[in-house]
């Protein structure tokens, strides 16, 4: 699993994964180019979404259902499983 916290305050179609993520991850022998299960978790409101997202590279596309909670979230917890 790997787990970051952001500052996510606008209406986002993409989440940007940090090198450093991208690279503990290739370490680890997890394969982030395709579809991953993820869990993102607005620490303001507790709202949690779990689920399939697609994942280039250094990219993550948000669903739209979770757009708008990234909205004004603050600080926000991804996990990719």
């Amino acid at each position: 699993m790997l787990e970051w916290e952001l500052i996510e305050d606008d209406y986002q179609e993409k989440i940007h994964i940090p090198k450093s993520i991208a690279d503990d991850a290739k370490d680890r022998g997890i394969e982030i180019n395709k579809s991953v299960v993820a869990r993102v978790t607005n620490k303001k409101t507790g709202e949690e979404y779990l689920g399939r997202m697609t994942v280039t590279g250094t990219e993550i596309y948000v669903p739209v259902e979770i757009q708008k909670m990234l909205e004004r979230a603050g600080t926000i917890r991804l996990r990719i499983f």
